[in-house]
């Protein structure tokens, strides 16, 4: 038995770390980002030598937008890196440093998470843009120059930004690519 009296005290330090929210809610501020990087891609890890002429390339890039804020992006520079022969191709095409504006997600429904995500699609073909270019390169290395601004026209949404953890942002990427190429010294290794 322990006896407490006016002038004791008890003092409780709690700490939390590493906190993944599922749901947050209010206004997010009118926030900027900017990225330049490298990163390493496979996608040709079999391919030693050589070089190719692809005949017939499509790709359709979809970004979703599963976040409850106005968001705008800029690419301002996309390349490929073939490391081996040191040569580098960048991407030319009519969103290169145009900014697009990304519309927030909505809420709705009840099921989780409740939200209606907008999207925003941009098609690469070798008649608006080099992207056979950069394919023929053989990339071993992707490089990214962007700016991405939270809120660029502030705060429309009067206090209700939201995100929920199951909801991101996400960019996906679809090829077609008939099976048809010209190779010269083509060396493939697994």
């Amino acid at each position: 038995t322990t006896l407490v009296t006016s002038v004791d005290s008890v003092r409780i330090l709690s700490k939390f770390k590493s906190i993944i929210p599922e749901y947050v809610k209010g206004y997010f501020g009118n926030q900027a980002f900017a990225e330049d990087s490298v990163v390493a891609t496979d996608i040709f890890r079999n391919i030693i030598g050589g070089a190719v002429d692809i005949e017939k390339i499509d790709i359709a890039l979809e970004i979703k937008n599963g976040l409850g804020v106005d968001l705008q992006y800029d690419l301002n520079q996309f390349s490929s890196v073939n490391s081996q022969t040191g040569a580098t191709a960048l991407l030319n095409h009519s969103i290169i440093s145009t900014p697009v504006n990304l519309t927030r997600a909505l809420e709705a429904g009840s099921a989780y998470p409740p939200v209606l995500p907008s999207y925003y699609n941009i098609a690469l073909t070798e008649s608006n843009s080099n992207i056979d270019a950069l394919l023929e390169n053989i990339p071993d290395r992707l490089g990214y120059k962007f700016n991405l601004s939270i809120n660029p026209f502030g705060n429309n949404s009067l206090g209700n930004d939201f995100f929920y953890y199951d909801s991101p942002l996400e960019i996906r990427m679809k090829a077609e690519a008939p099976f048809s190429l010209t190779a010269n010294g083509f060396t493939l290794a697994d």
